[in-house]
């Protein structure tokens, strides 16, 4: 900057405050208040306290007298009631009007009092600034909190910029928070058109005569005319504010207005602290970088990175907690404790990284506290003398171990005395394994699936209402079909003991099912409670299985324990809900076991 323009600026701006709004005094002749209604204010709402004031308006609590409800007035004050007021505040009540965001404040009426002065009534927000959540060289106490509200301010600005406005005042002071949780960017007196098309009333940035909005706050283009000026101005402003937040101060400071300024064309910024979030520093040193170039390209590129820290913030947390499972899972493994403490923080270990994989798929830590974890409970089993349990393991392990493989084979090898030979010994291998003809057990869940489905569904399609003794004959011929599937297949189905222990936890089911089904038909209960009860065995029974035979029939616990909730919770449905939860569960068991069926 050269010598005359900061003398010019010198001139004019060195005994502003540079924390209060400047307003472009170029433009008083955009907007007239003569356009207006002349309607008056008394017969419409009655005042009440003044709840703020600033450079050039007040604000009062006001009840609009029709409506009853409370509204807030804002109006120039009475020692600034000249043109440039009158004009800063009709741009901000026709740039709020015009911008219909749930984080920016309706406007409900503007128009002239009886004294012909313009005033805007909006919506009455009780709350408090964002500023409030600032403590001086600290931050904010909740940053959380701050970031969430910054997003929403950032979807405020995002539209704004949409609609070819700019806001050039973003600031903690300027933005309001709600008791339930609203968030408001207020303040628009020094918005502007920065495209053709924009809202008539507003100036175009290229007509701005001098500085415009906060000097603490200021992008560095805003200060003089030598750059253009754009949406980035607004990223720059909403980098301020988190600048703010994380560390208490504000972007640019000095002794005069003028010395801000300075700060502000320079990028003269006092840099974070090393204790503020990596992540958070990052986005507030790229929204704040000296050239607009450099800076987020939109006010949603800032909001995607700030709702990308809150998510991975969020998965970080997850992380940590997996981390201290995993860190207890390993002691409780190295000592002897009851197995369900160890299944217990096994769960809880497993399934936090799995959540933080799932979130995050490229994540490092991820997914070695994922094998981390399992290779714990491999030891676990081993160490109890259950080699097949650490074998159903061992196989979710990606890429495998070598060196844990042999500790299972040594594990297996141990009741090589359950054997007489060593085809005995591999016989074992196989028949813990659940693998073991998944092509014929994808058929059998089709089966199952159809033939609890079709006899009941097809009648009721057809107009036919169902009984408890027409539900309980379609059982029976549920029966014989599974009979009859499982001896078309029982030369792979009753060949390993996972598949005799699966096939015999169906028979038994069906059985069971079969005696509350005749209850129904006793009297003993209504139709829809012994669906819902039938359903309710089903998923008991299969986290049984889950434990003791297949881990892989987890899938559908979920859906049995719902289906027979709604079983009991919508019983005239319960005719229909049962076949489908049946049927839903037994074809999405049939797919998965099909295509992990081995090819021969």
């Amino acid at each position: 900057m050269d010598a005359d323009k900061r003398a010019a600026l010198e001139a004019e701006f060195g005994g502003v405050d540079p924390n209060e709004t400047v307003r472009n005094r170029g433009l008083e002749e955009v907007s007239s208040p003569s356009d207006l209604p002349s309607v008056g204010m008394g017969g419409l709402f009655a005042l009440n306290q003044m709840i703020g004031q600033g450079g050039m308006g007040e604000v009062r609590r006001a009840m609009q007298v029709g409506l009853e409800r409370d509204v807030a007035i804002k109006k120039t004050r009475t020692d600034r009631s000249d043109d440039a007021a009158h004009t800063s505040l009709l741009r901000e009540a026709r740039a709020m009007g015009h911008l219909e965001h749930p984080n920016i404040v309706p406007v409900h009426v503007i128009a002239r009092d009886e004294e012909g002065n313009p005033f805007v009534a909006m919506k009455y927000i009780h709350g408090r600034t964002l500023a409030d959540l600032i403590v001086p060289e600290r931050g904010a106490e909740k940053i959380d909190a701050f970031v969430d509200a910054l997003i929403s301010v950032c979807h405020a600005v995002s539209y704004a910029h949409s609609r070819g406005i700019l806001h050039l005042d973003i600031k903690p002071a300027n933005i309001m928070l709600g008791e339930f949780g609203e968030v408001y960017l207020l303040d628009w007196g020094s918005a502007v058109n920065y495209r053709d098309g924009g809202l008539s009333g507003l100036p175009r940035i290229e007509e701005m005569k001098t500085v415009l909005g906060t000097p603490c706050y200021m992008a560095p283009e805003l200060v003089t005319e030598d750059e253009k000026v754009g949406p980035e101005a607004d990223v720059y402003l909403l980098g301020g504010v988190l600048y703010s937040g994380l560390c208490g101060r504000v972007p640019h400071k000095g002794a005069t207005g003028t010395e801000v300024l300075m700060a502000s064309y320079y990028g003269r910024i006092a840099p974070l602290g090393q204790d503020t979030d990596p992540g958070l520093r990052g986005i507030c040193e790229k929204a704040l970088a000296r050239y607009a170039s450099e800076r987020f390209r939109s006010a949603e590129d800032l909001r995607q990175a700030l709702v990308q820290w809150r998510e991975s913030r969020a998965v970080n947390r997850i992380l940590a907690n997996a981390r201290r499972q995993l860190t207890e899972l390993k002691r409780l493994v190295s000592v002897d404790s009851a197995p369900a403490d160890v299944y217990r923080v096994f769960g809880a270990a497993r399934s936090g990284f799995e959540y933080v994989v799932g979130a995050i798929p490229e994540s490092a830590a991820g997914r070695e506290g994922l094998r981390a974890s399992i290779e714990a409970m491999i030891h676990y089993e081993l160490k109890k003398k259950a080699p097949g349990s650490a074998m159903r393991l061992y196989s979710e392990l990606d890429p495998p171990s070598p060196d844990l493989l042999k500790l299972i084979e040594a594990g297996l090898e141990e009741q090589k005395a359950l054997v007489r030979d060593a085809e005995g010994y591999h016989e074992l291998k196989r028949d813990l394994d659940p693998t073991q003809a998944n092509r014929q057990k994808a058929w059998v869940w089709v089966v199952i699936g159809l033939a609890i489905a079709l006899p009941q569904l097809v009648p009721q399609a057809l107009g036919h209402v169902p009984d408890a003794r027409t539900m309980a004959g379609s059982h029976m011929v549920l029966m014989v079909v599974v009979a009859a599937a499982f001896w078309w297949f029982r030369d792979r189905l009753f060949t390993t003991r996972a598949n005799r222990s699966l096939t015999m936890a169906i028979g038994v089911l069906i059985i069971f099912a079969m005696v509350v089904r005749m209850g129904a038909v006793f009297g003993l209960s209504s139709l829809a409670y012994a669906l819902s009860l039938d359903l309710a065995l089903v998923s008991v029974l299969s986290t049984y299985a889950i434990w003791n035979i297949d881990p892989r029939i987890r899938m559908v616990v979920p859906g049995y324990a719902v289906g027979a909730v709604l079983c009991a919770v919508y019983e005239p449905w319960a005719t229909v809900i049962f076949p489908l939860v049946h049927l839903f569960n037994m074809l999405i068991l049939a797919v998965y076991f099909a295509l992990h069926a081995r090819v021969k």
